[in-house]
């Protein structure tokens, strides 16, 4: 009947937990700070003013889920339904069934995890029926974050496989465009004005993705090997000449390679130069076959080496 605080009534029911002795607050006030906050119940007169009944502090959980369980419905993907269930407070209950329930301990105060964390009294079904929603809800966030970090690494694949596509395109620009260059420094390193120097047409594993040059059928250098793959071809490749289109990629070339292996930085044709935007992104020029060309025959030997023998 009389005004208590919610510190004051937290308080009381705390002694009276200490005491073993187990408590329920009843109000007839349609509004009450503590209503929710410690183990209690609203009454009110039924409109015929026949009985008192239980209008607040009492609740029942309904059960909600998909038709189709295995899979939910009401969210996009392939995901197992979490359900819907929520609480919802009992509008109207006899007193005399709500004090028997307690008498009987079929009835026990409980702090909602759906929803609203307030404290409401409850029968143990509707708490089963909680924990189950909980369980799936769970299995349902598992498998949504599984999905989402599966998406993600698909997005990122995606993006490094763009990445290495640009990154391939724009050495085999930087390949084709030093193609005549190549020519021209070898036959002045080698004094021979008509040196039959061929490139490969491709990049080629062998010879870690670079082009191979040969001089006069004989192997003579590389054309912008990737040095990350240089290490594993160290003693096959040993003696050639690296060719690269920058100084940057000569230095990472020469850290990569044989000590005192030589590395020649020459500039492409400005026709086959990838061209640098602004933003550091590359845009390939698209470049030809190129007249240089090797037969497979000699590819062939120049791989196992036969014309060294």
């Amino acid at each position: 009947m009389s005004a208590i605080t919610v510190e004051d009534v937290q308080q009381r029911t705390a002694r009276y937990s200490a005491a073993d002795v187990e408590v329920c607050w009843f109000t007839d006030r349609k509004t009450v700070p503590w209503l929710g906050a410690v183990q209690a119940v609203r009454l009110a007169w039924a409109e015929d003013g026949g009985r008192l009944l239980v209008v607040d502090g009492a609740a029942r959980f309904e059960r909600d889920w998909c038709v189709q369980r295995p899979l939910c419905e009401r969210v996009q993907g392939a995901l197992p339904c979490g359900g819907h269930g929520r609480w919802v407070d009992v509008a109207e209950l006899a007193l005399e069934r709500f004090v028997a329930a307690l008498v009987k301990n079929t009835v026990r105060p409980y702090r909602l995890r759906v929803g609203e964390p307030v404290l409401r009294w409850i029968a143990r079904r509707y708490f089963e029926w909680e924990a189950e929603q909980l369980a799936a809800s769970e299995a349902h966030r598992r498998t949504a974050e599984r999905a989402a970090a599966a998406e993600r690494r698909r997005e990122q694949d995606q993006a490094d496989h763009m990445a290495r596509i640009r990154e391939l395109e724009a050495r085999q620009a930087r390949q084709a465009g030093l193609r005549r260059p190549v020519r021209a420094w070898v036959c002045q390193e080698t004094g021979d004005p008509v040196a039959a120097v061929r490139t490969g047409k491709g990049p080629e594993p062998a010879f870690a993705m670079g082009l191979p040059v040969t001089v006069h059928g004989e192997l003579y250098g590389v054309i912008c090997p990737v040095a990350s793959r240089l290490p594993a071809l160290r003693r096959e490749l040993e003696g050639l000449v690296f060719f690269a289109a920058t100084e940057r990629e000569a230095a990472r070339i020469s850290g990569q390679a044989e000590p005192g292996q030589r590395v020649v930085a020459l500039k492409p044709e400005a026709s086959e130069v990838p061209e640098q935007r602004a933003g550091g992104g590359v845009t390939v020029t698209p470049v030809g076959r190129g007249p240089g060309h090797i037969s497979v025959r000699d590819m062939v030997r120049i791989m196992t080496g036969v014309d060294r023998v």
